[in-house]
């Protein structure tokens, strides 16, 4: 397929604008002719071949860059329209006749958006006082260039260019091109850079506050997101399918991974703005929530695990309806996991006090009361066990329905524990694992495989 001149602009328009702009890399002006370009072109290229300096050709480009940059100028002419656009147009030999304030307008713009480049390279993540200079740069190049584009003088000028470059493949269609592409083409060095830092948000707040092209640059950063929204989905997936296969563990661990990609999409494309950004957040929380639903259903309510997974849940929801159910949620795994407590408490204080049987008739009862209850049996066995190893005795009686059964405490705890304990969102939104009974939920929304 053909290269359009989109595509070149695509291609010029990475950090490197200016950088490697052609007219920058072999020290001529806007202006130059065919036969000007082809005599430095041979004077510069004996030159570097000898080793020797060659004037106006910067000390931070290499003798490939410069043979690229003459390849540009006397190739496809687009390439060299583009050069020109981001290069300097008030040089001696202009004969366009600009009004005399599009040149230095225009020049400023190129200078400033240049400078800003620059600086953002090689201060890496700058801090205070020098991001804030660095901020007020940007914003000058976006005043500047804003000013630029809306003059028709500016096309009048690339009219004139391509006439004077005298190629048949300028036609009438490749300025309005240029001017339709130009505004993304300013804006994209700045989006690679957004994406690619380790700090995005300056970046992206600069980006959204563009001149007069905020949606334009909200559009080419979600473009340039999309790999960070493909990880949300695949991670949220995988997490899905880990649950399914019964791998808790490294179902937490692959879900523990995903707030470092949501949080640097939501420094690139805020949720408030950007649904798609909110939707992550929402599937994020959903499958911290239901890793530590699988928690309570498999290591029972006194592992730590799951309040700290709704905790995490909680603070990614953006939905308030979301947040609500995680922290009903998170309040009903805390009533089993303090209801279970007490009972192994009151357990042990029956042990401990010499109250023998009545401790081994509370435990015999509470096995057969909280069958149910994911761990509870296991736990009760760990408190009894330790109890005897330590020399403490629990027996039941002949029945452990008997008197010795403080029966209150059995039916308070029991119908709290059991009352809020089953159905819960599983990860695919069909939970199998227990009868339906009253109990707090949140719907699992996977993406589609």
């Amino acid at each position: 397929m053909a290269e359009t001149t989109a595509d070149v602009l695509r291609t010029a328009a990475g950090p490197d604008l200016f950088r490697l702009n052609a007219f920058r890399v072999t020290g001529l002006p806007t202006v130059a002719d065919h036969r000007a370009v082809r005599q430095r072109r041979q004077q510069v290229v004996a030159a570097m071949s000898m080793g020797a300096d060659v004037d106006r050709i910067p000390s931070d480009v290499d003798a490939d860059d410069v043979r690229a940059a003459f390849d540009r100028l006397l190739g496809d002419p687009r390439h060299r329209l583009v050069d020109e656009i981001f290069w300097l147009w008030d040089v001696p030999g202009a004969d366009c006749g600009c009004p005399a304030s599009l040149h230095s307008e225009h020049d400023k713009a190129a200078i400033a958006h240049g400078m800003a480049l620059d600086q953002e390279f090689s201060k890496l993540d700058p801090p205070g006082a020098d991001r804030a200079d660095l901020d007020r740069l940007w914003s000058e190049a976006a005043r500047l260039w804003d000013g630029v584009l809306r003059r028709n003088a500016t096309w009048d000028h690339m009219r004139h260019r391509a006439g004077r470059l005298g190629d048949r493949r300028l036609d009438d269609t490749v300025v309005g091109e240029l001017r339709d592409g130009l505004p993304a083409a300013l804006l994209r060095p700045l989006v690679t850079l957004a994406v690619a830092s380790d700090n995005p948000e300056p970046l992206a707040r600069l980006l959204h506050g563009w001149t007069g092209r905020a949606d334009l640059a909200g559009d080419m950063l979600a473009e340039a997101a999309g790999p960070l929204y493909e990880t949300i989905d695949t991670g949220v997936r995988q997490t899905r399918e880990l649950l399914e296969a019964g791998e808790l563990d490294e179902a937490i661990e692959n879900t523990r991974g995903l707030p470092v990609t949501l949080l640097r999409l939501r420094a690139l494309l805020p949720p408030n703005r950007f649904r798609r950004t909110s939707n992550a957040c929402e599937l994020v929380a959903i499958a911290y929530n239901n890793c530590a639903n699988r928690v309570f259903e498999e290591c029972g309510p006194l592992d730590e695990r799951s309040d700290e997974l709704l905790n995490d849940a909680e603070a990614l929801a953006l939905n308030p309806q979301t947040r609500a159910t995680i922290r009903e949620n998170r309040e009903a795994f805390r009533e089993n996991a303090t209801g279970l407590a007490d009972l192994l408490d009151r357990i042990t204080y029956l042990a401990r006090s010499g109250q023998h049987a009545a401790a081994g008739n509370l435990a015999a009862h509470m096995r057969v009361q909280l069958a149910g209850l994911p761990g509870a049996v296991a736990e009760i066995d760990r408190v009894t066990s330790q109890l005897r190893a330590s020399g403490t005795r629990v027996t039941a009686g002949a029945n452990s329905g008997g008197s010795d059964v403080p029966w209150g405490g059995i039916i308070t705890i029991g119908a709290l524990l059991l009352g809020v304990c089953f159905g819960l969102a599983d990860c695919d939104n069909d939970s199998n694992s227990a009868p339906p009974m009253p109990a707090v939920r949140v719907e699992a929304v996977w993406p589609a495989p």
